[in-house]
């Protein structure tokens, strides 16, 4: 609730509204409304259950002041260099003939580990692996991860990377058929905060795309270095 009181003069009392003409022309000076306003004693109370305030004229409350934005949102083991995938969870079960594990084999600048999926034969497979990380809802952020593969050729082969929740969908595919066996390319998503929190995906699969393309189930994939960093720096 809202309440003001004032006193134009002494000792009659004036309600604020006599500061203000019946009617305002076209372009009409507001300088004397302002001056009458400005010399009003004038004092209007805020009560709500939760607290009750004062403020005088030409003042403005003062809110709670919102959290400092994370300057380096910070994923866990990012990089796998812990040697196990956690606190990267699964957020489906890995799908059969399929193995995922932490893997020297293959890592992005010549770091120790990198996430490792195997898929074994022609059938589709999808593993998907997920973390949540402080944003500051708003805020402006990049996911960024580094994927390679072992067979390009076959041609039916992804890694998806996304962020949830967002103002505006956020997500970038990378078909590893664009990408030499071994090398590394990465995948950059940028995206704005919906919460205090985002949750970032990468998802890694392969379909089959008719008997012609007998490759398309079978691969070695990798990713490893992924980031969440700000952009409003």
């Amino acid at each position: 609730m809202l309440s003001c009181s004032s006193t134009l003069g002494s000792p009659l009392p004036t309600e604020v509204a006599t500061c203000f003409p019946t009617s305002l022309a076209y372009r009409a000076p507001i300088t004397p409304v302002y001056s009458c306003v400005s010399s009003a004693s004038i004092t209007c109370q805020y009560a709500s259950d939760c607290a009750t305030s004062t403020y005088t004229v030409g003042s403005e409350p003062t809110g709670t002041p919102a959290p400092p934005a994370p300057t380096n949102p910070v994923l866990q083991n990012p990089g796998f260099e812990s040697g196990a995938i956690a606190p990267w969870t699964f957020v489906r079960p890995k799908t059969a003939f399929s193995t995922e594990d932490v893997s020297a084999a293959r890592t992005h600048n010549n770091s120790a580990f990198a996430y490792r999926a195997v898929f074994l034969n022609d059938d589709g497979h999808q593993t998907v692996v997920q973390q949540t990380v402080a944003v500051t809802p708003g805020g402006n952020y990049t996911f960024s991860v580094w994927a390679s593969s072992d067979n390009p050729a076959g041609g039916n082969c992804y890694m998806w990377a996304g962020a949830t929740p967002t103002l505006l969908p956020a997500s970038q595919q990378l078909a590893f058929s664009s990408v030499a066996a071994g090398a590394w390319q990465q995948v950059s998503v940028n995206f704005q905060a919906h919460a205090s929190f985002a949750k970032v995906t990468i998802m890694i699969y392969c379909a089959l795309k008719g008997a012609a393309n007998s490759q398309a189930g079978r691969n070695t994939m990798y990713f490893d270095d992924a980031a969440v960093v700000t952009r409003d720096t």
